[in-house]
């Protein structure tokens, strides 16, 4: 299997499309749901590894703020604010979405 990268991002939206297409709405809203109940907070300060967070600035999803708990209680972590994303900044800013992974792989730092 290859793995797909940001810039193959026309495969990775048909990937996308084709999950959501197979998913129904009832396994959408429990997952939903469960993500809604499920509070990790706590277990943020354990981590220990490496941590890169990319957020896309224009997510209405998940908060951009979410990168101030994960700055603020994993001391390995890295932040990366894409500026004109939205929840997929893999989609949304394909080539600063790898540079910044490639980047942080590489030597631990993000752009």
């Amino acid at each position: 299997m290859r793995l797909l990268l940001a810039k193959d991002s026309k495969k990775v939206r048909g990937m996308i499309f084709r999950d959501v297409q197979r998913t129904t709405m009832e396994s959408f809203f429990r997952s939903i749901g469960d993500l809604r109940n499920t509070d990790l907070r706590n277990k943020l300060v354990s981590l220990e590894i490496p941590t890169l967070g990319i957020y896309g600035v224009k997510d209405n999803i998940v908060s951009p703020s979410n990168a101030q708990l994960l700055q603020a209680n994993v001391r390995t972590s890295k932040v990366s604010m894409l500026q004109r994303s939205r929840h997929f900044p893999m989609t949304d800013e394909p080539d600063l979405f790898l540079e910044t992974v490639s980047n942080f792989l590489n030597n631990g730092h993000h752009s």
